[in-house]
């Protein structure tokens, strides 16, 4: 399969839809979304104790990685699976190694945020180039309407010229 210039160009302009913020503003994006996760995390540990201790953190990562991108994403993710596992997993505020149960929570939970965080890339790529697609065909339906009225105009002109001669 051999790629022409087209498609270069549309893998290439895809890839600059979230150029447009700087990768620091991702990162303290995904910092402080993670914190603020972490925080009310805490806030109703009581309520849940060592259920679900991952369940805020996914709210994070998806608005991290759909603002910012999928570097943001990936540094919420891991942000999310340390406190996750150092805050709400027993033994508390350690990182001490967990019962295999425990782990198979931690994996679950890591390859499911890692699993959203590349589709809300992938997806958002598609959306950058279905725009710009959107916006060629427009131009090119421009294009091929100025070309119509033209040839039109050409076509009533020579009609003019036979009803002269």
């Amino acid at each position: 399969m051999t790629l022409r210039y087209h498609d270069l160009m549309l893998l290439h302009n895809s890839s600059e839809w979230s150029k447009t913020k700087p990768l620091w503003q991702g990162l303290l994006a995904g910092l402080l979304l993670t914190s603020a996760a972490t925080l009310i995390r805490i806030v109703i540990h009581e309520q849940v104790q060592p259920s679900l201790p991952f369940q805020l953190f996914y709210l994070s990562i998806v608005i991290s990685t759909f603002y910012f991108g999928w570097m943001s994403g990936l540094f919420s993710t891991s942000l999310s699976i340390m406190s996750g596992f150092y805050f709400f997993i027993q033994p508390y505020d350690s990182f001490e190694l967990p019962s295999t149960s425990d782990m198979y929570l931690i994996v679950v939970n890591l390859v499911t945020m890692l699993v959203c965080v590349f589709i809300i890339e992938y997806l958002q790529r598609l959306i950058y180039t279905s725009s710009v697609l959107l916006k060629a065909s427009k131009n090119n339906y421009k294009l091929y309407i100025r070309s119509e009225n033209s040839l039109l105009n050409f076509k009533t002109e020579i009609i003019e010229h036979k009803k002269l001669v």
